[in-house]
């Protein structure tokens, strides 16, 4: 199977606005062709090239030709425990992971059963290096499924009103951890904080093929953080034309070329990674 640039774009509409990709092909799926829900939260290919899309009524699995539905059965707890999936990740190793209405399962690619792994109070998901992490409310926790304490606590937050909004491990071992007022925090190996920026309404976090760390922001645009620690902001101005079209980043994935694909809430833009200069 061919590989597949997938970006997340929470609520896709069919009247999405493309920017700057006149010379790109794109091929919708709809309710039509079999999608659950038209409105699509997360996306995640995995290790044999199935594209797995999570949307507000049930979890589909794409194989480039037909869609397959996986959605609650009460009294199953082999089966989703809820319908609307908000994220999907997976550990190439034949487990997937998605956050369903607040809670956190997993799922076997070989047996296609689905565990629960907490059932309430999950702001977010993301699969590091080794494990996957997921947050409630001012505690991080790791889980492995094959490990002989599954679940772990960690970095408990000293402030109890903090909740957690964004969480990604990079390359080199650090945890980007985005809260929804303490900013944005860097924890090292050791649980310790090194860094932290005044970040704030963190929706995703994205690190590139040059370890650049991408934060995607609801009001105030779009963030670089390179591997040196320099910050670089990227926002809306009305009377730039290669400025990004909106500051409500939603996502970004990096494709073969270095290029950029972001997902705003009102549509799709390209940044070059030559240029650094946005497609309208």
């Amino acid at each position: 199977m061919k590989h597949i640039l997938i970006l997340i774009i929470a609520f896709l509409l069919p009247h999405i606005q493309v920017c700057g990709v006149q010379n790109s092909y794109f091929e919708h799926l709809k309710v039509s062709n079999g999608l659950s829900h038209y409105s699509v939260n997360s996306l995640y290919q995995d290790e044999h090239g199935l594209v797995w899309i999570g949307t507000r009524d049930g979890l589909n699995r794409y194989d480039g030709n037909e869609i397959t539905v996986y959605k609650q059965v009460k009294g199953d707890s082999t089966a989703l425990f809820g319908n609307n999936i908000r994220s999907v990740c997976g550990d190439k190793k034949g487990y997937l992971y998605m956050q369903c209405k607040s809670g956190v399962l997993s799922f076997d690619l070989k047996t296609e059963k689905f565990k629960t792994i907490r059932r309430q109070d999950v702001s977010t998901i993301a699969y590091g290096i080794e494990n996957l992490w997921f947050c409630s409310s001012d505690s991080i926790f790791s889980y492995q499924p094959n490990a002989e304490k599954k679940v772990q606590g960690h970095l408990i937050l000293s402030n109890k009103t903090l909740r957690v909004s964004a969480i990604h491990e990079t390359n080199d071992r650090l945890l980007y951890v985005a809260t929804n007022n303490n900013g944005l925090m860097v924890y090292d190996k050791n649980k310790k904080i090194v860094k932290r920026w005044n970040i704030s309404d963190v929706v995703y976090l994205f690190e590139d093929s040059k370890r650049n760390v991408w934060v995607c922001t609801r009001f105030s645009g779009l963030y670089k953080i390179d591997f040196g620690g320099n910050i670089f902001s990227y926002q809306h101005n009305p009377s730039n034309p290669e400025s990004i079209p909106d500051n409500f980043v939603r996502t970004i994935c990096e494709d073969d070329f270095g290029n950029y694909w972001i997902g705003l809430y009102t549509g799709l833009c390209k940044l070059s990674s030559e240029k650094e200069k946005f497609s309208i």
